[in-house]
């Protein structure tokens, strides 16, 4: 994909999400790498002080921890966590892995969850330079984007 958008002058690479809010696409300039960024694998929501899982990931650390949607996590080693303080926390961590806590269908339970590096899964865009492009691939993506024009005019 990399080869295919410098053909057409873009810019492109893989990065971590810099929150769960990141989506990536077009961007002025390249980001700077976010690679101290903790990766759970799932989304949570957070009403009445509750942060309550909706999504786990296959693969995921919250998954090798037998942590499932529903489930509302109430501390990581030992500290009450919030939307606003679980990346903090995870990346005060010493270890590999913080003790959970949560409650399952009104059940205290615990287990150890892994921390993993965000994965390299969201993709950015941009338009390389015209003064350092060669003459071909400036044409090629002013065609490109005048039949992309002609067809939702």
């Amino acid at each position: 994909l990399g080869d295919w958008c410098a053909a057409f002058g873009i810019g492109m690479r893989l990065r971590p999400a810099a929150s769960h809010d990141d989506l990536g696409g077009y961007v002025e300039q390249p980001a700077a790498d976010k690679s101290d960024r903790p990766y759970l694998g799932g989304r949570f929501s957070q009403s009445d002080a509750v942060l309550r899982l909706t999504h786990v990931l296959t693969g995921s650390p919250l998954e090798a921890a037998g942590l499932s949607p529903g489930d509302e996590v109430v501390a990581l080693d030992g500290e009450k966590v919030s939307a606003g303080n679980w990346l903090d926390i995870l990346r005060r961590a010493e270890a590999d892995a913080v003790e959970a806590h949560y409650f399952r269908r009104g059940r205290l339970c615990s287990t150890r969850l892994p921390i993993q590096q965000a994965p390299d899964d969201t993709c950015e865009l941009w338009w390389l330079d015209d003064e350092h492009l060669p003459p071909a691939v400036i044409a090629r993506r002013s065609a490109w984007l005048a039949s992309a024009c002609d067809k939702t005019g």
